[in-house]
């Protein structure tokens, strides 16, 4: 899970917290590139979720709705919080 002032464009090689997927809260759709295409970001509170929605754009998703985002290419409505 990345850390909620950590900017997910910077390479960080430090250690991250490991938390089950299934706990995690994901933003979806942020406006940005990565190496591999559009990223996922991982946090572990609704709160940081909410928050880098707010920062980089997306959808703050629950694991569920990661998995019918990642499998349909946008979030379900009920799934998703705007920002």
């Amino acid at each position: 899970a990345l850390t909620p002032n950590e900017d997910p464009k910077q390479t960080n090689t430090s250690e991250h917290p490991w938390i089950a997927a299934t706990d995690a809260h994901y933003v979806f759709g942020v406006a940005r590139e990565g190496v591999m295409g559009k990223p996922v970001l991982v946090y572990a509170s609704q709160e940081e979720s909410s928050a880098a929605a707010a920062r980089y754009g997306g959808h703050v998703l629950d694991y569920a709705g990661l998995q019918r985002a990642l499998v349909h290419g946008e979030p379900a409505s009920e799934a998703a919080h705007h920002h």
